[in-house]
Order: structure tokens, then C-alpha cells, then sequence
């Protein structure tokens, strides 16, 4: 099977890549004038290496866009909702996925030149194409997800970027599930936050104790009370969380690969993190 008939079967000439015409989109609102095509007075292998550049441009864009979009999705529970939120959101989640399925596709488009010695010029103009597609439609995405943002959500705190911050998307993602299987212990996000609060001081004391003890590579003294003040919580509050975590990573920060953490820790860290990510949550909600 050649490249093109190959391509044709997953990404048809006529892109698959429409511009959504549902009231989020109602035109594109950008519209690029430096489009991005063939160029005549290179070779086709120069042609390849500015396709694999594009390629990583709008990796780049769509990791930027998507992390910015599991962060409102991690924090849905504080937005400002209206009847509309819940539509609305969900378009703009089934074209993120849309975004993130094409550019795979044209990934595997690219890969198949690499893999294959014969200049196929037409499968470049078909890609070259695609390319400029997924440029327009991942500006109208982006600028859509930014007012639906501003709509419904107030400027976040500091402290909620913080949760974020540095992670993956599959980090982030896996937070996100987290936080959904842990909310649905309970009525609402008021009542996991009441929870949390007051009955989290066992888990909060396991995890220093085990941090504190965990094996490192280089001699290194942690002492248990840098993490907290007491050795008996009663009731940990908001401001408390803050701090313990700040700390967490401060360490984690300076120490690096020096720590050695076991699976039973990290299990343990995650599900305090899962914790304090909803305590968050909710103090956004407050706002």
C-alpha cells in the first residue's frame, strides 16, 4: 500500500478536519495568512524536515492547550455555572479530543514518508493542508476554551495553579480521575471538604513519617516537625494544607533523584494530594 492511498483510508483529501459550525464556532476567527505549503525551490527531504517542524509547533500548542484545559476541568466544581456550562463544556472537550486525534493522525502520516524512500509530493501538499486545517481550528479552539474560561471561572489563586504546575497531561489526567473516584465518597464537594479537614490527620502523619524516613543517596536529615508542628491533628485547615505541601515540594525540589520513594509512599502521597486538590477546590468555590 502506497502513502497516499495509506493516508486517503485514515485522512481523507477533503479534510476531516471541518470547522465546527455549533454555536462555540459561529466563524473561524483567526485566519492565517502566512499559510504553509510546499516549497518549490527546496528538496523534498527540506520539505519533510519543515513538515516535522510544523508537526512539533503544534505538538507544542496542543500540549500548552490541553494542559490549560484539564486545569478547568480539575477545577469544574468551582466554576460559576449556568445552564449552559455543562453543553458548552462538553463541545469544547469533544474538540480537544478532535485536536489531539488529527495531529496523531498526521504524526502517522509523517512517519510513513520517513519510513518509505519514494518523494511522494502530493502526500506533501495533502499533509501541507492538514497542517494549515489544524493551525485555524486550533486558534478558534483556543480562543473559545479562553472565553469560556473568563465566562465561568474566577482568576485562579496562586495556590491552585501550584496543584498543577509542572505536571504531564497524564499526570494531570490521573489527578483528575483521582479527584472524581475520591469526590464520589461523598454528597457534595461541601461535605468531602468537611471531611478532609477533620479526618485526614492519621493519613497527613503517615506520609511525613514516611517521607522523613524515606532512603535517599545522599546523608541527608529531614526532621519530621520542619513538615508539622504537632503530633496530634485534630482539625488540618486550608491554609495548613498549603504550607505542609509548599514544603513537600520545596524538598522534592532540592533533593531530586536523591530521594528514593517506595510504591507504598507514593500510593500515600497521591491519595493526600487527591485530598488537598479538593480542599482547593473548594476554596476556589468560596470565592
Amino acid at each position: 500500500m502506497n502513502n497516499k492511498l495509506e493516508y486517503e483510508l485514515e485522512y481523507p483529501k477533503k479534510s476531516s478536519i471541518v470547522y465546527p459550525k455549533e454555536k462555540l464556532y459561529r466563524e473561524k476567527t483567526i485566519v492565517r495568512t502566512d499559510e504553509y505549503k510546499l516549497d518549490d525551490t527546496i528538496s523534498f527531504k527540506d520539505n519533510l524536515k519543515n513538515v516535522f517542524n510544523e508537526i512539533t509547533i503544534l505538538t507544542n500548542k496542543m500540549d500548552k492547550m490541553v494542559k490549560d484545559f484539564l486545569m478547568l476541568k480539575i477545577f469544574m466544581l468551582s466554576a460559576n455555572r449556568d445552564e449552559k456550562f455543562n453543553k458548552e463544556f462538553e463541545k469544547l472537550d469533544k474538540f480537544m479530543k478532535k485536536f489531539r486525534d488529527d495531529i496523531n493522525i498526521v504524526k502517522r502520516f509523517y512517519n510513513s514518508f520517513e519510513e518509505n524512500t519514494e518523494e511522494n509530493f502530493d502526500g506533501l501538499v495533502e499533509i501541507f493542508n492538514a497542517i494549515n486545517n489544524l493551525y485555524d481550528f486550533s486558534d478558534g479552539l483556543n480562543n473559545d476554551i479562553n472565553k469560556f474560561r473568563k465566562k465561568y471561572y474566577n482568576e485562579f489563586k496562586l495556590t491552585s495553579f501550584a496543584i498543577v504546575k509542572d505536571k504531564s497531561i497524564d499526570q494531570l489526567e490521573d489527578l483528575n480521575m483521582r479527584i472524581e473516584k475520591e469526590l464520589l465518597n461523598y454528597k457534595n464537594i461541601e461535605d468531602a471538604n468537611d471531611y478532609i479537614i477533620y479526618h485526614s490527620g492519621c493519613e497527613i502523619m503517615k506520609v511525613v513519617n514516611e517521607f522523613v524516613n524515606s532512603k535517599t543517596t545522599i546523608d541527608v536529615n529531614i526532621p519530621y516537625h520542619y513538615f508539622l508542628s504537632t503530633d496530634d491533628i485534630i482539625c488540618f485547615t486550608y491554609n495548613e494544607w498549603i504550607d505542609l505541601f509548599v514544603k513537600f515540594k520545596y524538598v522534592i525540589e532540592k533533593l531530586g533523584d536523591n530521594l528514593l520513594f517506595d510504591e507504598k509512599f507514593l500510593n500515600d502521597y497521591r491519595l493526600l494530594e487527591t485530598r488537598y486538590a479538593i480542599v482547593t477546590i473548594y476554596n476556589e468555590k468560596l470565592r
